[in-house]
């Protein structure tokens, strides 16, 4: 089958033998080349007493929103503290490119109708909030062999013109750190091949770091808070086309390896966000590395993975987003690549839906606490 994106038929990269379509789509671009919401968000105090445990009531809810966006993978995802809502950007579906901005206020998708428009974006790029304008910064390859960056204000889409851009990329993370107030991106993969580079924007310019230890080069990792105003990495398709399975935390001026006790299974193109009730970043889904799509739910609190309630979770799936909205004080999950391969999914789901919520330990009726 031959996919056609905005006129441009797909070429694959020869060093990336993967079958997903993000590289498919998203490559042509390289054949040139030679918030807020996170640090306003409260931690719920639990108050429990000495004979009490807290009953882990987390799971995962699916939503019936009246309207939502088409069926897609690979879109954008952020928190906007002007209006208090989770704003979706773009994507990819069968066919195209999308370049549509939609909103969650937590009960309803809402597309947008913005005077400009970013153009054409996906997981080739990155989306994360801003916290210290309240806005969410969007950046994705432009003709320029550098990022274009755009910023979404609620109402309309604008693009920066910073005096430093990152060079062209595409599988970059990137998340809001509260301790310098600054989006912090990483890694991606240009047509040398991965990259470790650690970028920061300011709201005005970006500014290439060189800290003192970085993760390994990778692409299409996973990146959110890890609450405690810092930034955390987990796994990624490695240098040698590896999927990896390690964990970095970026505390504003290096980055540090962890070595937790447990952790998720290597894998590449993971959903991450941070639940303040929880204390902890949330990781779902992605491919493992026998190349199988996993549906599988990740806690990190900050020393250690714990896996999720496996119940009632969305169905295995990779190139879906993940975003936490303060609004409504929840996580919420769309789309991505399921089974169904390129034509993408449309359903949306929350979680946690309740707050962890204080037993009785001495209880014999209580709900038992999973592990």
């Amino acid at each position: 089958m031959q996919v056609t994106v905005l006129s441009h038929p797909i070429q694959r990269m020869q060093t990336v033998p993967k079958r997903h379509s993000l590289f498919d789509i998203a490559i042509p671009f390289m054949s040139r080349t030679a918030g807020f919401g996170l640090a306003a968000l409260l931690v719920m105090a639990i108050s429990v007493s000495a004979n009490s445990q807290l009953a882990n009531v987390q799971e995962w809810v699916r939503l019936s929103p009246k309207t939502h966006p088409s069926s897609r993978f690979g879109m954008l995802t952020a928190f906007e503290a002007s209006n208090r809502t989770v704003v979706l950007y773009g994507g990819l579906n069968a066919n195209d490119q999308l370049s549509d901005t939609w909103v969650w206020n937590g009960k309803n998708w809402t597309q947008q109708h913005p005077k400009n428009n970013p153009g054409p974006a996906s997981q080739q790029g990155g989306m994360a909030c801003e916290e210290a304008e309240g806005k969410v910064v969007l950046v994705k390859p432009a003709a320029d062999d550098k990022m274009a960056t755009w910023v979404w204000d609620g109402e309309n889409w604008t693009q920066e013109h910073p005096k430093n851009s990152p060079p062209v990329r595409l599988g970059a993370a990137m998340a809001y750190n509260a301790i310098n107030g600054t989006v912090v991106m990483f890694g991606g993969f240009d047509s040398h091949g991965n990259l470790s580079e650690t970028w920061l924007w300011n709201g005005t310019n970006w500014t290439e770091e060189h800290p003192q230890d970085s993760p390994p080069a990778r692409y299409f990792h996973a990146m959110a808070s890890d609450g405690s105003n810092a930034v955390i990495l987990f796994g990624g398709q490695g240098k040698d086309q590896e999927e990896l399975s390690d964990t970095w935390v970026w505390n504003g001026d290096n980055w540090l390896e962890k070595h937790p006790k447990d952790r998720p299974s290597a894998r590449v193109f993971s959903a991450m966000a941070f639940d303040p009730r929880l204390g902890v970043a949330v990781l779902f889904g992605g491919e493992d590395y026998s190349n199988t799509v996993v549906g599988d739910t990740w806690l990190w609190d900050g020393t250690n993975w714990t896996k999720g309630p496996s119940a009632d979770s969305p169905s295995p799936r990779l190139y879906s987003s993940l975003a936490y909205n303060a609004g409504t004080d929840d996580l919420v999950l769309f789309g991505g690549e399921g089974n169904n391969g390129l034509s993408g999914l449309s359903d949306t789901w929350t979680w946690p839906q309740y707050a962890a919520m204080p037993i009785d330990a001495t209880d014999t009726d209580s709900a038992t606490q999973e592990e």
